[in-house]
């Protein structure tokens, strides 16, 4: 389905998206409870998922708000605040985001994923995107597995920097390289839930991340935790962007609460030397 635009509006249990055509959409569908606590009355933008809703058996209506910025030549690195209710999550969690395409790498095979940011950032927490019936990931059904991977703005805060005025479409070329690679090798194993080879130490999220920016010329950037690299990152990035006349920004993008995470919280900070940088 073509994305729709339009603002949420609520109709007696359920609601639906109104078109400035005064077209209705989704009164049928079910549309996730989050995105009532968060966008309802605000104009959205919303298109049918693949994958369907196990209560339903209707396509997962996905919805974001409508305020993304132009498809400018630019690159997001993001470092995702822990998970309370993961152990595997105790140091938080990179990816990057490439002219609106973001690559994650994950130890979990399912979580590595080339996506689109809408559906990166705003997935609802439906079928098999949601939390299992004990609130975490659960594949006790594989008819229906529940993989907890919804929406990241609604299961963490989410700090990002940003770069614009590279050569984008080189680095974006890398990063499929690389995602390439590892479904090719996932392919060869369809028997693995977890990556065997990856390693908190040696080869974590934080890994391909640096290979696919050193690759691209950014060499040298150290740390070995999310949070720890992404900090070096911030530093990296201002000196390069302002040395090469770039646009840099940075900040936090707040986690959305739901019922079906609760509040994440920034990772500790390995390296002694990066207590005393601004974290943004």
């Amino acid at each position: 389905m073509d994305i729709k635009k339009g603002k949420l509006l609520s109709k007696n249990s359920g609601a639906y998206l109104l078109t400035q055509d005064n077209a209705k959409y989704f009164e049928t569908e079910k549309i996730w409870a989050g995105y009532l606590s968060h966008f309802l009355g605000n104009t959205v933008l919303a298109r049918q998922l693949p994958q369907l809703d196990y209560d339903t058996g209707r396509p997962i209506i996905l919805l974001w708000p409508a305020e993304n910025r132009p498809a400018l030549s630019f690159f997001e690195l993001y470092y995702n605040e822990r998970m309370p209710k993961y152990s595997g999550s105790l140091f938080g969690h990179i990816a990057i985001n490439i002219k609106g395409t973001v690559f994650n790498f994950a130890r979990k095979i399912n979580e590595c994923e080339m996506l689109t940011a809408e559906e990166y950032f705003y997935r609802p927490a439906l079928g098999e995107f949601g939390p299992g019936h004990k609130g975490k990931y659960d594949i006790s059904d594989p008819q229906k597995p529940y993989y907890d991977k919804f929406g990241r703005r609604f299961m963490r805060a989410i700090h990002a920097l940003r770069v614009e005025g590279l050569d984008t479409e080189k680095l974006l070329l890398i990063f499929q390289k690389i995602f390439a690679e590892k479904q090719q090798y996932f392919s060869a194993r369809p028997d693995l839930e977890n990556d065997p080879r990856f390693n908190l130490v040696s080869n974590s999220c934080v890994t391909p991340i640096r290979h696919g920016l050193t690759q691209f010329g950014f060499k040298n950037i150290p740390g070995i935790a999310p949070r720890d690299f992404y900090v070096n990152c911030l530093g990296y990035f201002s000196k390069y962007a302002r040395d090469k006349n770039l646009k840099f920004s940075a900040g936090t993008k707040p986690q959305l609460k739901v019922p079906e995470a609760p509040f994440s919280r920034p990772a500790l900070l390995l390296d002694p030397r990066n207590l005393f940088f601004k974290f943004s």
